[in-house]
């Protein structure tokens, strides 16, 4: 695909957004999150693996309905994915549309009160493992 290229599948839209995942050597690994327009006007985000950088894609955050955001909650940073604590500094109406996926186990471990702490934060929550949602 060239830059800025998209394309369509069954009337759904999806555009490549180019992420900043790790380092190699001088070079950044290429990472694309994903942004999907449906058919009736929704926009989701999947940031796939995206370091904190809201600089980099303020604009795809405010254009997006829903965003899927990986989210690492481990007490010490990889610095591979945007941390908890990083995405909790995003303004209140991006928070209110971030779903967190791409979790550590110990959100799993203690479902209950990462849940809670997401929604304090202002986050839609985590996201379970095979449930579905619509669009």
């Amino acid at each position: 695909m060239e830059k800025n290229e998209g394309f369509t599948i069954g009337g759904v839209f999806f555009n490549l957004i180019q992420t900043v995942h790790v380092r190699s050597g001088f070079a950044l690994e290429p990472s694309f999150g994903l942004m999907v327009g449906t058919m009736q006007g929704t926009r989701v985000f999947l940031t796939t693996d995206a370091q904190h950088c809201p600089s980099d894609i303020l604009d795809f955050y405010k254009s997006a309905n829903v965003i899927f955001h990986d989210c690492e909650c481990t007490p010490f940073r990889s610095g591979v994915h945007a941390h908890f604590d990083e995405l909790a500094t995003l303004p209140d109406d991006i928070r209110a549309k971030i779903q967190l996926v791409h979790y550590h186990d110990l959100v799993l471990a203690d479902w209950d009160a990462w849940e809670a702490k997401a929604k304090q934060a202002g986050f839609v929550g985590f996201v379970r493992a095979g449930v579905e949602q619509e669009f």
